[in-house]
């Protein structure tokens, strides 16, 4: 996976996947992906855990009944 860093567009990575996330700490199967254009999402173990989107849901892949969600105008 090459990371590009542009004075103009800044730092880019590949997009990744919840087996090999394109940011990882010291497990190459633990860290942070983007499973779409809109979304980001954190795995562990190799396996999606966490998914934000871009209209402010979250969900948890494996736990099909869990979706949360803000309402309001907080900041």
């Amino acid at each position: 996976m090459a990371v590009v860093i542009n004075g103009t567009t800044g730092i880019t990575n590949p997009n990744g996947s919840a087996g090999a996330p394109s940011l990882v700490g010291q497990g190459s199967t633990t860290g942070v992906y983007f499973p779409s254009n809109t979304s980001v999402g954190l795995a562990t173990s190799g396996l999606g855990r966490l998914i934000a989107d871009s209209n402010g849901y979250i969900t948890k892949p494996y736990q099909v009944a869990f979706m949360a969600y803000a309402t309001g105008g907080g900041s």
